[in-house]
């Protein structure tokens, strides 16, 4: 083999490495046609979604070290000092899958772990997936919800009529029919199956940072704790989640901000966004003055200019923001890292954020390099573990990283 030849197997090598890098973690939904499989596995299914983690937490023993990176010694028993760690693992795959007209639940062996009993089956999150049961009346589809854990048990029995699609903090939000009124009643219940707040709110938000937002039939928001109790009293005529142990409230026609005890530590005096939800990240929060957006920290210093026709919250420490009627994206200094080249910017995912060039749309890098070109005419769900699901025309598909489709 002469150098050229041994040079380009280096190439070929490195490519190849670059490449498997690149590649998903997990089996892909593949489209085939009407069916659906998944790549690497048996198996055909009617529709196919992607695979989610179950997780488990563990304390161990770690090595206590010093600034100088060595082990710090007990005084008296000259053994390295030990510390409990909490650590989370990954210890399976779950993705929903449709056989025939129900749904369940596949594991990385492309089995039914969760067999298809299902009318509507979420995506596992925080270890657990709301599902519902139901049958076909004359007035169309009824569906009773519940929730089910990794081993397919009904930890919540199907039978409220309404539910959110993902769990957050052990709790999910329901609903019913006020038979009275005909309106819809809110509430929030934990996985044990426990009413953690009865049926008595207009709206209510996910839970956040241990909090749920709730809006009472006069219109005004508050907060409940885990307990179900009414932490922070409805006051405020609109809310937001809890970030970072603050919220974004709204009152007397401005927005400011609450802590967990409900006291204003962030005057109102901000406009309601364009785009976004006040959250805190990394410190910062974007807010709307005069009509611009930018940044302010915990304690209300201006932390990056009020210079933007709109903006989107930082995401893997960028953000999305539009100067005239182009979107790029700044760091956290405020510096603007990726031109304002682009028609439409989303956040950052796995490494990736969508941008839209005229009607299409593509894929480009935190150093704002196009992995994959624009060609797309909607982003489904945005890439988490390697993978996207965007659309084509009619046809709805998924992409890894490379841009390589399954189909």
């Amino acid at each position: 083999m002469n150098t050229y030849q041994s040079l380009m197997c280096m190439v070929c090598y490195f490519l190849s490495l670059s490449a498997w890098a690149q590649a998903p973690k997990d089996p892909v939904p593949t489209r085939k046609g009407e069916k659906w499989t998944y790549s690497g596995l048996a198996g055909e299914f009617d529709e196919a979604h992607a695979f989610h983690p179950i997780l488990q937490t563990k304390t161990i023993k770690t090595t206590v070290k010093g600034k100088n990176g060595k082990p710090i010694l007990g005084f008296k028993t000259k053994k390295n000092l030990e510390k409990d760690t909490i650590v989370t693992e990954e210890i399976g795959l779950l993705a929903a899958a449709k056989k025939g007209d129900k749904w369940g639940y596949i594991g990385k062996d492309g089995k039914f772990v969760v067999q298809p009993n299902y009318n509507i089956a979420y995506d596992f999150k925080n270890n657990f997936a709301v599902v519902a049961k139901g049958e076909v009346t004359d007035d169309g589809q009824v569906n009773e919800f519940g929730i089910i854990d990794k081993t397919g048990r009904e930890v919540v029995p199907c039978k409220y009529a309404e539910m959110g699609a993902e769990v957050r903090d052990s709790i999910v939000t329901i609903a019913k029919i006020d038979q009275t009124t005909g309106s819809a009643l809110f509430g929030f219940l934990h996985v044990s199956g426990k009413l953690i707040a009865d049926f008595k709110y207009s709206q209510v938000r996910d839970f956040s940072n241990g909090m749920g937002a709730f809006s009472n039939k006069s219109g005004k928001w508050g907060f409940v704790d885990r307990n179900g109790k009414e932490a922070i009293p409805a006051q405020f005529e609109g809310a937001f989640d809890f970030s970072e142990d603050l919220a974004y409230t709204y009152k007397s026609l401005k927005w400011g901000f609450i802590n967990r005890q409900g006291k204003e530590v962030i005057q109102y005096q901000y406009q309601s966004h364009t785009v976004g939800q006040g959250l805190f990240t990394n410190g910062l929060a974007k807010v709307r003055k005069s009509n611009l957006d930018g940044w302010i920290d915990r304690n209300n210093n201006k932390r990056i200019n009020f210079i933007y026709a709109e903006a989107r919250d930082f995401s893997e420490r960028l953000a999305a923001v539009k100067t005239g009627a182009k979107w790029g994206f700044i760091d956290v200094s405020g510096k603007l890292v990726i031109p304002s080249t682009f028609d439409a910017a989303e956040d950052f995912h796995d490494g990736l954020a969508a941008i839209r060039t005229g009607a299409k749309w593509g894929f480009i890098d935190t150093k704002g390099v196009v992995k994959i070109p624009a060609k797309y005419d909607e982003i489904k769900i945005f890439f988490s573990r390697g993978i996207a699901e965007v659309r084509a025309g009619e046809e709805y598909f998924y992409i890894d990283k490379t841009g390589k489709e399954y189909k």
